[in-house]
């Protein structure tokens, strides 16, 4: 009777603690405390009633052990499964995140800090600290971008309304130059410039005019051309730089063609040939032929034929002489080629404004009624 009691009583405590420990580990909050007190005792005290109601025990003496036994196992057990429970939910890897006695002695702080640890965790796996950084880069890029963007449309605006109101050129084709200080300050010796030349071209002109036809041959054109070439060189670039080369082409009836006529770099004739420009390709010579007018190859690049030494001469001027042709073909053109284009573009920019290519025109022309050019050149004049 003794044992059966016993062992009943010890099997009862293990059931309540296993139950009680079970919700002192979940359970949370201010009203915990009293549902642990209800629990441990109270259903023990019941639960030892009904038990020695069944078992119904005379001697006073089994009575004692029972109770106690029921008593003894309900702390036995409930310790035990504190231990085993702590160490179950224990962060091995981490000793300060929860302790043993944090758990048994109910203190309910660790379960917010093994939230935050498994928060943590989580942000380093996901390397959220990182894509939160980036994202507030990211953020601070567009906005800056989007800063730029707003200074860049109010300068373009701003630039815009200021070109409108400024003096601008027009230059074939169709191209609008804005006039600023600088070109406005070199505008009177360009003038002047322009002047002396166009006075020594028809000093030129006068001369070949006063000669006899039969005193004309192909040499004494050659170097009437030549005279033309370093006029120009001298009076609108000095005549001593070697960044500047006055030239003309003549149409080459075997090779379809535009080859060179004279060449003149500062006063020194060139001896080398220039590149051939085939006659039926788009180029500046043909375009020029079409307009009638002097083009710029930095704002006709369109048209710009690209040869061997294109990247030689940075920018060049030419022009085709319309109305002197043999046929249908114009077979005389002219060409300004620079290399240091920051310092000589104005002046091309200038001498194409200001026609250049219309002295030219005059004076080669006055040339090819008194003597006929084509018959020079080629030994006669076709007509299609």
């Amino acid at each position: 009777m003794l044992v059966a009691s016993v062992f009943s009583h010890i099997a009862l405590g293990a059931l309540l603690s296993l139950f009680f420990t079970l919700y002192y580990v979940n359970g949370d909050g201010k009203w915990k405390l009293f549902l642990e007190i209800v629990i441990g005792a109270g259903g023990n005290v019941g639960a030892i009633f009904l038990l020695d109601n069944w078992i119904k025990p005379n001697d006073i003496v089994i009575r004692m052990y029972s109770i106690g036994s029921c008593i003894l196992s309900f702390l036995v057990v409930t310790f035990v499964l504190l231990v085993i429970f702590s160490y179950i939910m224990k962060d091995k890897d981490d000793k300060d995140i929860i302790r043993l006695r944090d758990i048994m002695l109910g203190q309910t702080a660790w379960i917010n800090k093994y939230y935050e640890k498994r928060s943590k965790e989580i942000d380093n796996k996901l390397n959220i600290p990182a894509l939160e950084r980036k994202a507030e880069e990211l953020s601070k890029r567009e906005e800056s971008i989007i800063q730029k963007e707003s200074y860049i449309k109010e300068e373009r605006e701003k630039l815009a309304e200021l070109t409108n109101k400024k003096l601008r050129i027009n230059l074939p084709e169709n191209a609008d130059i804005v006039l600023n200080k600088e070109y406005i300050d070199s505008m009177p010796a360009y003038i002047s410039d322009i002047i002396r030349c166009i006075n020594n071209l028809d000093a030129c002109t006068d001369m070949i005019l006063k000669k006899s036809k039969g005193d004309l041959e192909i040499t004494s054109i050659k170097s009437y051309f030549v005279l033309l070439a370093t006029y120009i060189s001298s009076d609108l670039f000095g005549g001593n730089t070697p960044n500047v080369r006055v030239h003309f082409r003549l149409y080459d009836l075997e090779k379809n063609g535009y080859v060179k006529l004279v060449a003149v770099v500062g006063k020194k004739i060139v001896n080398k040939d220039l590149t051939f420009i085939p006659y039926s390709d788009d180029s500046m010579i043909k375009k020029s032929y079409e307009c009638r007018r002097a083009l710029i190859r930095s704002i006709n690049s369109d048209h710009d034929y690209k040869s061997n030494n294109y990247s030689m001469w940075e920018d060049y001027l030419t022009y085709t002489f319309y109305d002197i042709k043999y046929g249908d073909i114009p077979f005389l053109s002219f060409g300004i080629s620079i290399k240091n284009a920051v310092r000589y573009r104005k002046i091309l920019h200038f001498l194409n404004y200001f026609r250049i290519e219309d002295f030219l025109q005059h004076n080669i022309e006055q040339v090819d009624e008194h003597i006929n050019l084509s018959e020079i050149f080629y030994g006669g004049s076709r007509n299609d």
